[in-house]
């Protein structure tokens, strides 16, 4: 009885095919030149001939000894682990032609290669028969190897193609107008016209549509997104600037990106340049205090940028803020005008708080001018927050009795005025309070705060148009100066000796 040379077919092919037994180690199988026929097994050996035209057609064929392989294993699961080739028809192709002729039984063979993560077997449980011919009712054929997706149910397959991506295509063919004008709407809707504008929004509704940003990032080579950089997000002062900030940058189709460096400059340039590496097109910085690193960034990069919340003359770059020395002078001018001569002055901290270090500048510089010394001991330093406003004039207090409290912030000023509830000390009849910032409460403060108010929405408004003109390409001025409002309200009035 002739015996049945085993062969099988791989899509690739490794370095060092083995065969895995489970009596000995592997050993290596011979590898044959491309192309070598596996209708060598000759007709009467059983093998199919759908399944030798398979193989002729293979670039590679791995061709392995005569006679039946026997591992040992009745089921795959209980062969050792091992990468698996992938040749999907190979399972259709031992089940033989429509005929029923099919492959003789011998042995369950797997094999095993260095690559490939799917399964190619010719899956044949031992029989009581070795010749070949049709299948026996003891020979056994493994199922093909099928894609998980043909077997998934019709309806989910539906639910697939619903969830498949709306292109700009679709959107139009809705809208029953071309694509260019679906893409003006979308980039520059005051250029279309009512009618068509309102039938391709109506489109994007219906279909849902969501343009890819990565792909127009790719084609553009803008992200539109532009990244800010607050020292803190725990403070209300910056709420104003970022919502009106936002919007200004919406117009034009920019999203805004927001981090915080908790007033470090190195965390500030580490923020920086992860903002730069996600591709942003412009940048919003507070303060004009930075490391030298982000501006060699920015200026490696061509990046649009500009500084806000404040105004030094001398600085180089672009900027639209106040000047916080000159603010502060005003407010010295407003209580001194009033007759007071003892100041104290509760501040924030003033280390890599350019802000801070001018208002203090500002109310020092303005007193020496009157003859009037602030020193040091009169000068706190706190937290910006409630607690830190009240132990800052408990401090105060201890070093003696101001007429007049200068607060660089709101929330300090709102500290100090629940200290001095606290304390039963009339404001302003016991002390004048004065804050800076102009918070929405302080308006409504028991008694009403009086304070240097900052002109947050404009500053934003135009630090959009300046980042959005940048990357237009139009001329804009560089360098805006905005003017603080003092606010009297209700927490000045003259000292108790003026009074008398």
């Amino acid at each position: 009885m002739a015996s049945i040379p085993a062969t099988a077919v791989v899509a690739t092919a490794p370095p060092r095919p083995t065969i895995a037994t489970p009596s000995r180690s592997p050993r290596a199988v011979p590898m044959f030149a491309k192309r070598t026929p596996i209708a060598d097994a000759g007709h009467g050996s059983g093998l199919p001939r759908r399944f030798r035209k398979v193989g002729a057609n293979v670039s590679r064929v791995r061709r392995f000894p005569a006679g039946p392989v026997r591992t040992g294993f009745r089921h795959l699961a209980d062969a050792p682990p091992a990468p698996i080739a992938t040749f999907r028809r190979l399972g259709d192709a031992a089940r033989g032609p429509p005929t029923g002729r099919g492959l003789g039984a011998t042995a369950r063979r797997t094999v095993a290669c260095d690559e490939g993560d799917r399964l190619s077997r010719l899956n044949m449980i031992p029989s009581s028969s070795t010749r070949p011919g049709p299948p026996g009712p003891g020979v056994t054929l493994a199922p093909p190897e099928t894609d998980s997706r043909a077997r998934r149910p019709a309806h989910a397959l539906i639910e697939d193609a619903k969830r498949s991506p709306v292109r700009l295509s679709d959107v139009a063919r809705s809208a029953g107008c071309s694509a260019a004008t679906v893409s003006r709407v979308l980039n520059s809707p005051e250029s279309v016209n009512r009618d068509a504008r309102l039938r391709v929004e109506a489109a994007v509704r219906e279909l849902g549509y969501t343009r890819n940003g990565a792909a127009r990032a790719l084609r553009s080579r803008r992200s539109q997104m532009v990244g800010v950089i607050l020292p803190t997000l725990r403070q209300p002062i910056y709420a104003d600037f970022i919502g009106t900030l936002q919007d200004g940058l919406a117009r034009q189709n920019y999203a805004l990106v927001v981090t915080t460096s908790d007033y470090s400059p190195d965390r500030e340039l580490f923020q920086a340049r992860l903002l730069v590496e996600r591709g942003i097109d412009g940048l919003v910085l507070v303060g004009h205090t930075h490391r030298p690193e982000l501006y060699e960034l920015l200026e490696i990069q061509d990046l649009p940028f500009l500084t806000t919340y404040t105004f030094w003359p001398e600085f180089p770059h672009p900027m639209v803020g106040f000047d916080n020395f000159a603010a502060m002078v005003r407010v010295v001018d407003h209580l001194h005008g009033l007759g007071h001569r003892d100041f104290a002055m509760l501040a924030g901290a003033r280390k890599d708080n350019d802000r801070v270090e001018q208002r203090v500048a500002g109310a020092v510089a303005a007193l020496a001018a009157r003859g009037i010394d602030l020193p040091a001991e009169r000068i706190v330093e706190e937290a910006f927050t409630i607690e830190g406003g009240r132990r800052g004039l408990a401090r105060l207090f201890d070093t003696g009795n101001p007429t007049a409290l200068l607060c660089s912030s709101d929330v300090l000023a709102y500290g100090a005025l629940i200290e001095c509830r606290a304390r039963r000390l009339d404001v302003p009849g016991r002390l004048s309070i004065v804050g800076y910032d102009s918070l929405q409460s302080s308006a409504h403060t028991v008694p009403a705060l009086t304070s240097m108010e900052i002109p947050a929405d404009e500053m934003a408004q135009r630090a959009a148009a300046y980042i959005l003109a940048r990357l237009a390409g139009r001329s804009h001025p560089a360098r805006v100066e905005i003017h603080p409002r003092l606010v009297v309200r209700d927490t000045t009035a003259p000292p108790p000796a003026a009074r008398r």
